[in-house]
């Protein structure tokens, strides 16, 4: 078992021989020493289980069921008694292989007929191969599918989560991309027709001026996610480095590789290299505007690592520690960092001037008696702003009124003579 505080939980060996464990509570820029108990004789990892046809992934909270058919995609997912993915024979997280003859710059249908003709239409749905159940638990569960050319599929439930998350490899061939698909619907089986999705430093949920037929990609940091007119929130891709997603219809998509070498536009595209992908689906999350996909991306995509502490450090390391943190739910600091004048901190929130509201940075290094200089509001290159914000220091929490949607701090280092 191990845990920290006390506490304990499950442990498994991975697949690939690693530890797997739980640390709940963990709150952000912060650590916590954690103990590992042995409780018994140590097993290699169990051996993985083929298997064929149609399979099903539960981690007691969440249950997946796959198709061999139809290129192990989920053709059911089901939280309790809901199910989310919509019952018309779609499935999700299908991987398709397009027809793409634009260049780097341009998938095909952006390009015009009377100037540089080009092709973007789907092509094929690779068929599912082989598939195995790769780690069964306590803390991970996991299935692993092949599919035809060369592409792999894999899927990844998380003790206590209902998050999906997913990994895709494979090599495009020329003039491909290959997309993945998320027909999904809400709990009562609302579809999605407004595409939301995290941008450099914000969100947005405007369609683009459409200039030509068919499907129009955006550039998407961090999430892209279906959302209903009404205003609910339907499903959520959450990703590092998946940047063109759209939406089709009721369809989210997204490009997971291109390799398309053509012009005359710019630089070519050709890539013939074999990439991996990861991705993680939420079917229970909330809308851009309450901050909270933009915080479960962060999350799901930079899982914990734990390192091994020495003996002679561990004496004298407090058993629990945090650099910072933000009060308000909708806000998530994105950067710490130090340089020659103090700590930078850099938050985030999903609000502009039309939606201001007060941020409390909880500074715990801080001595918390009034002697601690106040920190201060400077720009994204860290030198002083045209517009001084107040900030007040109130025991070891700084404040100020935000009006935009990103913020530097720089918190003076208290020094001891």
């Amino acid at each position: 078992g191990g845990g920290g505080g006390g506490g304990g939980g499950p442990v498994q060996r991975s697949a690939n021989n690693m530890l797997l464990f739980q640390v709940p509570g963990m709150l952000s820029m912060s650590y916590q020493v954690v103990y590992l108990q042995v409780l018994g004789p140590a097993h290699l990892p169990a051996a993985p289980v083929d298997a064929q046809g149609v399979v099903t992934l539960s981690n007691g909270t969440v249950e997946l069921t796959l198709s061999q058919g139809d290129g192990w995609a989920i053709t059911q997912l089901t939280v309790g008694s809901d199910t989310y993915v919509q019952q018309d024979g779609t499935c999700g997280n299908r991987i398709g292989i397009w027809n793409d003859t634009g260049n780097i710059y341009q998938f095909g249908m952006e390009f015009t007929t009377d100037c540089c003709p080009a092709t973007f239409d789907f092509a094929s749905f690779p068929a599912g191969a082989g598939g195995q159940f790769v780690e069964q638990g306590p803390v991970r569960w996991r299935f692993a599918g092949q599919l035809e050319g060369g592409f792999s599929t894999q899927y990844d439930l998380i003790r206590g989560e209902t998050l999906v998350r997913m990994t895709t490899s494979g090599t495009a061939s020329v003039d491909t991309s290959v997309l993945v698909s998320f027909p999904m619907q809400t709990a009562s089986g609302a579809t999605g027709d407004v595409l939301e999705y995290g941008t450099s430093y914000y969100w947005e949920n405007r369609n683009p001026q459409q200039s030509w037929s068919g499907l129009t990609f955006r550039a998407c940091r961090n999430f892209a996610q279906l959302a209903t007119s009404a205003g609910d929130a339907v499903a959520a891709v959450y990703h590092n480095g998946i940047p063109a997603w759209t939406i089709d219809g009721s369809i989210l998509r997204g490009c997971l590789l291109r390799n398309t070498p053509n012009g005359p536009r710019g630089a070519t595209g050709h890539d013939n290299g074999l990439h991996v992908q990861s991705y993680t689906l939420d079917v229970e999350g909330q809308l851009a505007v309450t901050g909270y996909p933009l915080r479960t991306a962060l999350y799901a995509q930079t899982p914990l690592a734990a390192i091994v502490v020495a003996d002679d450090t561990r004496a004298v390391l407090p058993a629990f520690a945090q650099l910072a943190s933000v009060a308000q739910s909708d806000a998530v600091l994105r950067v710490g960092k130090t340089n020659e004048r103090g700590l930078i901190l850099r938050v985030q929130q999903p609000r502009t001037a039309l939606d201001p509201q007060r941020l409390d940075i909880n500074l715990p290094f801080l001595s918390g008696d009034g002697t601690a200089p106040t920190p201060e509001i400077v720009t994204a290159l860290e030198t002083a702003p045209a517009r001084q914000t107040p900030v007040t220091l109130v025991g070891q929490t700084a404040s100020f009124e935000a009006d935009r949607a990103v913020w530097t701090m720089r918190v003076p280092l208290e020094t001891t003579d």
